[in-house]
């Protein structure tokens, strides 16, 4: 909202940011978003920044990003084996910040 607001001319933001997560789609949406985004910084916002950490809008590669979108799937799916396998033990009653902390503990004996 606050980019339209800006655009409207309602509002003057130093920056207005927006978030897109992508990691559970397929690399072609992945593509097209980005391709929205080039569109739009030609178009409307020469000044649009751009993080993706798939690194397509930086490089194009579309090779590279699905290589790296198969890794992420990989390690997630061997995570979540990892867990499966093992009991957590009773996490009832336990903050997010404890459950956490028993993830982390895990992994790093996994090491």
């Amino acid at each position: 909202m606050d980019m339209i607001e800006q655009c409207e001319g309602r509002t003057i933001t130093d920056k207005a940011w927006v978030s897109i997560k992508t990691q559970f789609l397929s690399p072609d949406i992945h593509i097209w978003i980005v391709g929205l985004l080039k569109y739009l910084q030609r178009q409307y916002f020469a000044n649009l920044e751009v993080d993706d950490e798939g690194g397509f809008w930086e490089t194009g590669d579309r090779a590279a990003l699905e290589a790296k979108v198969r890794l992420l799937n990989e390690k997630m799916d061997d995570l979540a084996t990892d867990l499966k396998a093992e009991s957590p033990g009773d996490l009832s009653g336990l903050s997010a910040e404890e459950i956490a902390s028993r993830i982390e503990d895990f992994l790093r004996d996994r090491q």
